[in-house]
């Protein structure tokens, strides 16, 4: 399923074909918002079970537990930051620079 969704797609990025329809666009784009998280839940749900395979190895592997708990550090403390760009505004909000940037 998720070869699917990234793939589906890459023809219709190609310059020699013609735009998508409406409801072609509708359909890869609301069913893709569902079918891609089932897709990752189904791994998990794999992983944690048994039948992960090779993908279980692969997601095991003690490279990725710095990666993830730096990544998970920064989802906590993003909330802070956050928090002090939208407390330093006293205004109106018109956006500047360092807004974009931010």
């Amino acid at each position: 399923m998720l070869f699917t969704l990234v793939f589906a797609w890459y023809p219709n990025t190609l310059p020699t074909r013609s735009d998508p329809t409406v409801l072609e666009s509708a359909f890869y784009f609301a069913g893709g918002r569902v079918a891609w998280p089932l897709a990752l839940c189904w791994i998990v749900y794999a992983c944690i079970n048994g039948y992960g395979g090779p993908i279980n190895n692969f997601l095991s592997w003690t490279f990725w537990q710095p990666i993830s708990k730096l990544s998970y550090s920064i989802y906590i403390w993003h909330l802070i930051v956050i928090t002090i760009n939208a407390s330093r505004i006293k205004t109106n909000t018109y956006f500047s620079d360092y807004d974009v940037v931010g």
